[in-house]
């Protein structure tokens, strides 16, 4: 199978994809658990359908990402009320650990925040944000470059 035409991935972040059951034009909608509440938009789709129910195991740092949006159930509420914070509706993909625990989530654009005790811009896409996740340490320029092009760069959002 050629991966040549799908994702712009370093190697290391595709064999490690690979390892982890995903393959190009993977689709696993049907067999999602997926959150009652919010609605899913169609990126929040898009995504999931193809890297839904995967579970990344970055052995180098312990980094580990599972990306089953009912792993947020706890958080569902709290996305309400970002998505009023942020100007777009907010969507889980799952959880992402290693250093800390963050809930990785998403909006109608397609950019990926994290959400701690507060959400935080992550990438501009969901492909720039696995290979970060995946990689471990992340040249931060690029990263910083990649939030700024979104305007992005500097925003954090708390519930009071």
């Amino acid at each position: 199978m050629s991966f040549s035409k799908c994702h712009n991935w370093d190697q290391s972040t595709r064999d490690l994809l690979v390892l982890s059951g995903w393959y190009p034009n993977r689709d696993v909608w049907d067999k999602l658990e997926i959150p009652p509440q919010p609605s899913v938009f169609p990126e929040a789709k898009r995504i999931l359908s193809e890297f839904g129910n995967l579970v990344l195991e970055h052995r180098q740092d312990d980094a580990r990402v599972d990306l089953r949006p009912t792993l947020a159930h706890d958080v569902l509420d709290d996305l309400r009320a970002y998505s009023q914070l942020v100007g777009s509706p907010l969507f889980p993909l799952g959880v992402a650990d290693g250093c800390d625990y963050m809930y990785l989530i998403v909006d109608e654009r397609g950019y990926v925040y994290t959400l701690t005790d507060q959400l935080e811009p992550f990438s501009s896409s969901f492909d720039k944000a696995i290979a970060y996740l995946v990689r471990g340490a992340m040249n931060r320029r690029a990263w910083e470059e990649d939030l700024k092009s979104a305007n992005l760069l500097g925003k954090v959002w708390k519930l009071s």
